[in-house]
Order: structure tokens, then sequence, then C-alpha cells
């Protein structure tokens, strides 16, 4: 005899068909959002120390597949104010100001902050002796940058720079133009001892080949005046480039690659080059004289002065 079902019978199997229904979603949910948590997981920006110190104090890093990148070319720039020297608000700017006239990169200062790492952005910090020599075990450390990035894409995510706060002056000054290349990307360091870049030389000025670390195009043949007020090519303290006569001109070429040159008009000892740039103003077709015996150079005259 066929059974009759009741509406309670009727009542039972549809909870039982509703009970199995959100069995089957809530185990399909939990499966993507476990997914979801490998994928991010996975796809998380690595922390990186740049560069990381050996013992004795002396800078290694492991991982020199080429530079980092911020996206789109462009990075935004905090100042974390705390521990920080008198004074060092003008260095640490033209530490700025060189490589964004160096590289085809658009930094952007935002103001201040108490963070010592923000997202997409760098972040300048202070750390005592005491606290440097503490997290690196040399008392020889005088500063240094962390970075998380993709390694999928080798893009930055953020990068925190650190600077021992009993630096003052030209010290100071090569510290912070050194750690802001491996905030920009630099994982290695330059073979040029006369680059900023370079593992142990206390310069400030950068060099063409310090740019050509990074992952951004760059710009090798405008001269610059340092905040002393003398005047480098993409050299250092007048050195990383020769003076080669062309006809009636005087061909400036890079020492460490001889396809970069610049070209300039040369006469009693001094070199008039197209431009040189500061801080605050800019020379037109102007006239250089060496300093000291080829320790640097010098404006001696302008053709324009906007």
């Amino acid at each position: 005899m066929r059974k009759k079902y009741t509406e309670e019978d009727f009542h039972r199997l549809a909870k039982q068909t509703n009970r199995a229904r959100w069995g089957l979603t809530i185990g399909f949910i939990t499966w993507c959002i476990v997914a979801i948590i490998i994928e991010s997981r996975g796809s998380e920006p690595e922390w990186i120390a740049l560069p990381e110190y050996t013992e004795d104090g002396r800078q290694i890093v492991a991982q020199t597949e080429g530079p980092l990148h911020w996206p789109m070319d462009k990075v935004d720039l905090y100042y974390n104010s705390t521990g920080a020297p008198l004074d060092a608000g003008t260095l640490l700017a033209y530490s700025i100001w060189t490589w964004g006239q160096r590289v085809g990169l658009e930094i952007t200062y935002k103001g201040l902050t108490y963070e010592t790492a923000v997202d997409g952005a760098i972040v300048i910090n202070w750390q005592s002796f005491f606290a440097m020599w503490a997290e690196h075990g040399s008392y020889e450390v005088k500063g240094y940058a962390s970075s998380r990035y993709y390694p999928s894409t080798g893009e930055l995510a953020s990068s925190s720079i650190y600077l021992r706060d009993d630096l003052i002056g030209s010290p100071l000054l090569a510290v912070s133009v050194h750690e802001h290349g491996h905030a920009l990307g630099i994982r290695g360091h330059n073979t040029d001892p006369n680059g900023v870049m370079y593992d142990t030389a206390p310069r400030y000025a950068l060099t063409a080949s310090d740019a050509a670390l990074t992952a951004y195009d760059y710009s090798p043949c405008h001269a610059e005046l340092s905040p002393a007020g003398d005047v480098y090519l993409p050299g250092v303290g007048g050195k990383g480039f020769t003076l080669s006569p062309v006809d009636d001109y005087y061909q400036i070429t890079h020492e460490h690659d001889t396809d970069l040159y610049c070209t300039g008009f040369s006469g009693d000892g001094t070199v008039t080059i197209t431009e040189v740039r500061g801080m605050d103003e800019t020379y037109h077709d102007a006239v250089l004289a060496p300093i000291n015996n080829d320790s640097g150079w010098q404006v001696v005259a302008v053709g324009e002065q906007p």
C-alpha cells in the first residue's frame, strides 16, 4: 500500500532539504574564504632589509636580481621627526631633491607622521646610537632602510629609512642620500668608488652610475649645485667624467659609461655647460672653473639666470 504523506511529513522533508542546501552553501562559502586568505597571503608584500649588515658593520645584500620600483614611478614621503637633530630638515630636503632630479621618479613630500612605516610611502625615521648598535650589533652602522615589496612584480609597498640621530652636516647628508637610494629600490651597491651607493664612500654627490642602479630613467647631463655651493656633473668632486676636445668644443664623457656624454665649450681651464640646477635657482650656459686642483667646480659666470 502506498504511503500517504501528511502535512507534517512535507514539513520534515522540506527542513531536511533546506539543511542540505545550507550545508552545501556554507561549505562553498568557507572554501571561498580559505582560498581568498591563501591567495592574499601569497601576494602579501615581504619584508626585506636594505641593506643587511655583517658583524663588522659592512653592508651586504643577498638579493641582487635587479632594482625594485614604486608603482606608477611615483611615491609619497613622510617625515617622523621624533629624535631628529636640529637643522636636519634642509639636508633631508636636498636628499629628496637630488634623487628627484637624477631619476624619473616623482617624490612628493606629504608632511609629518608619528608612524615608522606608511603603506605606499617612504618614512624617514631616527634612531639613537645605542638603538642602532643593539639592533645590528655594530657601532659602525649609521643608517639603514627596510622595505616591503611584492616578489611577483618587484613593486615596493612601503619603505622606512632609519638615520642615526648623532649625525650632522656632510656625514648625515651622505648617509641620507645613500639610504634614500635603497628606499627607492636599489638592492645592492655601486661598484664605482666615486658613487654615493658605493658601500663605504662618505659622499653625497650622486653620479650617473648611482642613478643607473635604479629601475627608472635617469638624467646624466645636467650639473647640480651642492649644499656647499660647489658644482658637480654626474661625478663626485669633479671626478667621474673626462673632457675630450671635439672640433671647437669639448665633449664631456662619463668614465663609467662611455656611451653617455654631454657637450660644452672650454677655454682657459674652464668649461661651459648648458645647465646647472640648484634647489633655489638654475643657471644656463654656466662657465665652470675647477676648485683646488680638481676637487670640484664652481660657477664663475653665467649666460642666463632666470
